[in-house]
C-alpha cells in the first residue's frame, strides 16, 4: 500500500492536430498533484523556449492556488481549475482505485506557429522546494501539423556572391527558401519534414556526417521528400560522394565506369604507429581512430585508383603495397591490423612514399597525393630534400598533426612545399572528416573544365517542356549513367556524359545537374531567361506535393502499437462531388497506401495499410517509446485522384503522442482490486511489512495429495 505525497505531474500537452499557416495554437498543459503546489512551467516549441510572459527572459514563474477536485471530476466537461484557461483536463480517473482527492491545473497557452511542418511541444514543470516528481512525470509532449506554403532547404557550399545567384533567382520565381551552410544541416529527421525539397550546391561529402547522409536518403526514399544535387569542384565523385547513401538515391553514378577516365589517381597514406598512438582519446586508441580514418578515405576511391599504406615507427613498413582498389575489404582488414609501438622516424616513410609514386607515369596516375599523420616529434632527416623531389615529380603532400607534441612548424612547412594542407588536430575524432577531404584530391581528374554545348535528348521529361536549346557550359563533373528505366536524362555532355537527370526513387524524387549554377561554369546561362525557368522547374518537379485534405488519417496508441486508420471517400477526394472513377457508394477502394512512421527516437518504421472496409485502410507499427509518432503516407492507384508529381500519388500526414508509462502516473495503490482478487480465489491479502505474521510456511490444514500411475511400462523397459 502506498500513497505519494507532495507529488507534481505533467499529465499531458494537448495541441490541435493540424493548423494552417499564420495561425497560433491553443496549447493546453494539464498538471496534477497530490497537494497544493507551486513551481515553474517551461514550454518548448521545437526545442526552443516559448515566452509565457512579458519581460525578462519571458519564462513565467506560475504560482497557482490549486483548486481541490476529485479525480473522477477532472474530465471533459468537468470544472476547470482556478486560474486556468479555457478547457478542462482530460479524464484520468481510472488510474485511481479508491476515491482519492488530487489537485488539477489546466494552463491554456496561445503559441505562435511556424509557416509549415511538424511543430513539437514539450512542457516541463520544475516544482518549488518541498515538492517532487517521479522520473518521467515532470514533462510531456505534443505536436501540431502546420499546413502551409511549400519550403525548400538550400544547402550552399559556394562562397561569396556566386553562391547567392541561384537562391536569389529561385526566390524571385516564388519559391520559399531557407539558405544554410553545409555545417548547419539538420541532425534530426523531424527537422527535414518541414521542407518539401533539399538542394545541395557544390556540397562535399565530408561536410555531411554519415548519419546525416543516411537521414537524407530516408527523407527522400521513405518520406517522399525531394533532392537536387548541383555540381561544382566539390560535388558528386569529386566531392567523395561515391558509395554513400546519397549516391544510391541520385539518378547518376558518382563512381564512373573504368573505361570513362584513364589514367586514375594514386594515394599513399603514411601513418605514425609509435607507442604514443596507443593513448586513449574518448575511450578509443588514437591508432584505432587513425586506422578507421584511413579506411574511410580508401572507401571513397574507385576500383581503378591506386592506394598504398605505410606505417612507421623507427622504421617504415608497407602495410598495403601500391595497388588498385579492386578488393577494398582486404585492404580495410590490413589497415585495421596496424598496432602502435616504437619510436617516431617520419623521413624514411616519406622517402618510401616518394619512390613508389615517382615510378608512376602520367599514363598510370594523373594525380598523385600523400597524406602523412603523426602525433609526435620525429627524428631529424633531409625532409626538404625529399619534398623538393616530390614537387618536381608533381606529387602533392598534406600533413596531419595530432596533439600538442608535434613539430607544427615542420608539418606546416612540408604541407606548404608539397602543395597541400596542414591540419593541426586536438580531437582525433576529426580525422575521418580530414582524410575523406584529402582523398578527394585525387578526384581532380573528374573535373572536365572546357566549354561545350549541351545535347538535348527527347525523353519526355516534364522539366524540359518548351525548352529546345540551352546555352553553353564551361565544365562539369564526370559521372556515370544509372542503368534504370525510371531515369530521365534529357541533357548530356559533349561525349554523352550525364549532365541533367532526374527520377523517382521510393516515395520521393531526386535530380542531378553535374555542371554548376554559378558564374564559374554557367556564366552564359546567367544571361538567359532559361536559367530561371529551368531551375524553378527542377526544384518544383522534385518537391513533395502538398498534403492532401481529401483523406482523413487518424492514429491512436493501443497495446504498445500505433494504429493508423485512413478514411477515403469519393466525396472528400473529389472536393464534395461524386465518387471518382470506380468508387462506389462514395468510397475510394483498392488504393495502395504505404509510407513510414517517424518514432520519438528518430527512427522510421515502414507501414502498409490494408483495406478493411469500404474506403477504410488500417495498419500498425510498434510503439515502445513514449513521445510523438508522425506518419507520412503516400496514396496511389485504385480510385485515387492523382495529385501533382510523384506519379499521381497524394500525401497525407498525421500522428499521435504516446504518454509516458501509466504506472508512473498512479498516486495511490489500488487495494480494492487486490482484495477482490483474493476474495474470488479464496486467498489472503498479505502485508509485506509483516511477513512473519503471514505464516507462509505453516503446514496446518494441509491435506495429503496422492496420485496413481501404472509403472509396468518403464519397469519393462528397465528389465
Amino acid at each position: 500500500e502506498y500513497h505519494l505525497k507532495d507529488e507534481v505531474m505533467v499529465e499531458g500537452v494537448y495541441a490541435p492536430a493540424q493548423a494552417q499557416r499564420g495561425q497560433s495554437a491553443a496549447v493546453r498543459v494539464v498538471l496534477s498533484a497530490t497537494t497544493p503546489a507551486a513551481g515553474t512551467l517551461f514550454l518548448k516549441r521545437d526545442g526552443q523556449p516559448v515566452p509565457l510572459s512579458t519581460g525578462g527572459s519571458g519564462l513565467a514563474v506560475h504560482r497557482w492556488d490549486w483548486t481541490l477536485q476529485r479525480a473522477e471530476e477532472a474530465g471533459p466537461g468537468g470544472p476547470a481549475a482556478s486560474g486556468a484557461g479555457a478547457g478542462a483536463a482530460p479524464s484520468n480517473g481510472s488510474s485511481f482505485g479508491h476515491v482519492h482527492r488530487r489537485y488539477i491545473c489546466v494552463e491554456l497557452l496561445d503559441v505562435p506557429l511556424p509557416d509549415r511542418g511538424v511543430t513539437r511541444f514539450e512542457a516541463i514543470f520544475e516544482p518549488a522546494r518541498g515538492y517532487q516528481t517521479l522520473p518521467g512525470n515532470s514533462s510531456a509532449e505534443g505536436f501540431t501539423l502546420v499546413h502551409g506554403r511549400g519550403k525548400v532547404l538550400f544547402v550552399n557550399h559556394v562562397a561569396g556572391a556566386s553562391g547567392a545567384i541561384l537562391p536569389t533567382v529561385l526566390r524571385e520565381r516564388g519559391l520559399d527558401l531557407d539558405v544554410i551552410p553545409a555545417e548547419a544541416f539538420p541532425g534530426k529527421l523531424a527537422s527535414l519534414l518541414n521542407y518539401d525539397a533539399v538542394v545541395f550546391q557544390n556540397v562535399p561529402a565530408e561536410a555531411i556526417t554519415p548519419a546525416q547522409q543516411t537521414m537524407l536518403a530516408r527523407y527522400v526514399n521513405d518520406l517522399g521528400g525531394g533532392f537536387v544535387m548541383i555540381g561544382g569542384p566539390d560535388s558528386f565523385g569529386a566531392g567523395a560522394w561515391a558509395h554513400t547513401p546519397v549516391d544510391r538515391i541520385l539518378p547518376v553514378e558518382c563512381e564512373i565506369p573504368s573505361q570513362t577516365i584513364l589514367p586514375s589517381g594514386a594515394l599513399v597514406i603514411v601513418l605514425d604507429r609509435s607507442g604514443s598512438m596507443g593513448e586513449q582519446q574518448a575511450g578509443v586508441e588514437k591508432m584505432q581512430i587513425a586506422n578507421e580514418a584511413a579506411v574511410q578515405a580508401v572507401s571513397t576511391l574507385f576500383p581503378q585508383d591506386l592506394v598504398g599504406v605505410i606505417a612507421f615507427d623507427t622504421e617504415p613498413r608497407w602495410i598495403v603495397n601500391l595497388t588498385q582498389v579492386r578488393n577494398p575489404t582486404r585492404i580495410f582488414k590490413m589497415i585495421r591490423s596496424i598496432q602502435p609501438g616504437g619510436g617516431t622516424n617520419m623521413y624514411p616513410a616519406l622517402e618510401e612514399a616518394y619512390r613508389a609514386l615517382a615510378k608512376l607515369g602520367p599514363e598510370d596516375a594523373a594525380v598523385r597525393h600523400v597524406i602523412v599523420l603523426t602525433d609526435g616529434l620525429s627524428q631529424p632527416g633531409p625532409f626538404y630534400q625529399v619534398l623538393g623531389q616530390m614537387a618536381r615529380a608533381g606529387i602533392t603532400l598534406s600533413t596531419v598533426g595530432v596533439g600538442d607534441d608535434v613539430d607544427g612548424k615542420l608539418l606546416a612547412d612540408l604541407a606548404q612545399m608539397g602543395g597541400g594542407n596542414y591540419y593541426p588536430v586536438q580531437d582525433p575524432r576529426r580525422l575521418p572528416q580530414i582524410f575523406i577531404k584529402e582523398a578527394r584530391t585525387i578526384r581532380k581528374n573528374l573535373l572536365k573544365e572546357k566549354p561545350f554545348t549541351p545535347t538535348l535528348q527527347a525523353t519526355g521529361s516534364p522539366v524540359m517542356v518548351g525548352i529546345h536549346s540551352v546555352p553553353d557550359l564551361k565544365g562539369l563533373v564526370l559521372t556515370g549513367p544509372k542503368n534504370d528505366p525510371r531515369v530521365y536524362m534529357p541533357m548530356v555532355g559533349p561525349e554523352g556524359e550525364p549532365l541533367f537527370a532526374h527520377w523517382q526513387v521510393g516515395l520521393g524524387r531526386a535530380a542531378a545537374f553535374t555542371s554548376d549554377a554559378t558564374n564559374r561554369w554557367a556564366v552564359d546561362w546567367l544571361r538567359k531567361s532559361v536559367y530561371a525557368d529551368f531551375w524553378a522547374r527542377v526544384v518544383r518537379e522534385v518537391s513533395r506535393p502538398p498534403a492532401s485534405r481529401a483523406y482523413d488519417l487518424s492514429a491512436q496508441v493501443e497495446g504498445g502499437r500505433v494504429h493508423l486508420r485512413l478514411d477515403a471517400t469519393g466525396n472528400s477526394a473529389a472536393g464534395g462531388g461524386p465518387a471518382a472513377g470506380g468508387a462506389e457508394g462514395g468510397y475510394l477502394n483498392f488504393l495502395r497506401v504505404g509510407g513510414s512512421v517517424l518514432t520519438p527516437d528518430g527512427k522510421l518504421e515502414s507501414v502498409q495499410l490494408q483495406q478493411t472496409g469500404p474506403g477504410v485502410y488500417e495498419g500498425e507499427v510498434p510503439a515502445q517509446a513514449s513521445g510523438n509518432y508522425i506518419a507520412s503516407l503516400a496514396i496511389q492507384g485504385g480510385d485515387a485522384r492523382g495529385g501533382p508529381g510523384m506519379g499521381g500519388a497524394q500525401f497525407v500526414f498525421g500522428g499521435v503522442t504516446k504518454p509516458r508509462g501509466r504506472e508512473l502516473r498512479i498516486f495511490d495503490s489500488n487495494l480494492a482490486n487486490i482484495e477482490e482478487v483474493a476474495a474470488i480465489t479464496g486467498g489472503r491479502v498479505l502485508d509485506p511489512a509483516h511477513a512473519r505474521s503471514a505464516d507462509l510456511f505453516t503446514r496446518s490444514g494441509m491435506t495429503e495429495a496422492r496420485s496413481l500411475r501404472p509403472l509396468w511400462r518403464p519397469l519393462l523397459v528397465l528389465l
